[in-house]
């Protein structure tokens, strides 16, 4: 029977902490973005709780919806060049950055790194759905099926 109380409550609270607005991290100051290299940026424009889980929020990997759009605007304006319009779409193009993959199609699963280059690995084969794979030859997209 206490168990049970154990339970109920730690989710109770679980479920206040998310939806009392404390699941993202801010920043505290926007001007933070000019020191952060495009990696980071990337980052945190893809650590919407979407796609980091109830894990990723509990465990502070997710950032608020201003601190993303702050990161992303600073991305644009530093990478003019970068196929926005197909990122938006989540599509890719052979030729694209790794970063832009990230933001068109968000983290893979798996990295398999190879002399010839890598191979990223999105979806589940496990769990019924198909896989689709991404191939980079340094740094720059080749494939993809």
């Amino acid at each position: 029977m206490r168990l049970k109380v154990i339970i109920v409550v730690s989710i109770s609270l679980l479920f206040s902490f998310i939806f009392s607005g404390c699941a993202g991290k801010p920043v505290q100051n926007s001007q933070n973005f000019n020191n952060l290299n495009d990696s980071e940026l990337v980052q945190i424009v893809i650590s919407s709780p979407r796609n980091v889980g109830l894990v990723g929020i509990v465990a502070g990997q997710s950032y608020d919806e201003n601190t993303r759009k702050i990161a992303l605007k600073e991305l644009m304006s530093r990478h003019t060049d970068w196929n926005w319009q197909l990122i938006d779409k989540r599509q890719v193009r052979v030729g694209m950055t790794e970063h832009e993959a990230r933001l068109s199609w968000g983290k893979p699963r798996k990295i398999n790194r190879a002399s010839y280059g890598d191979q990223w690995i999105y979806g589940n084969y496990s769990r019924g759905g198909g896989q689709k794979y991404l191939y980079f030859e340094n740094g720059r997209l080749t494939g993809w099926n």
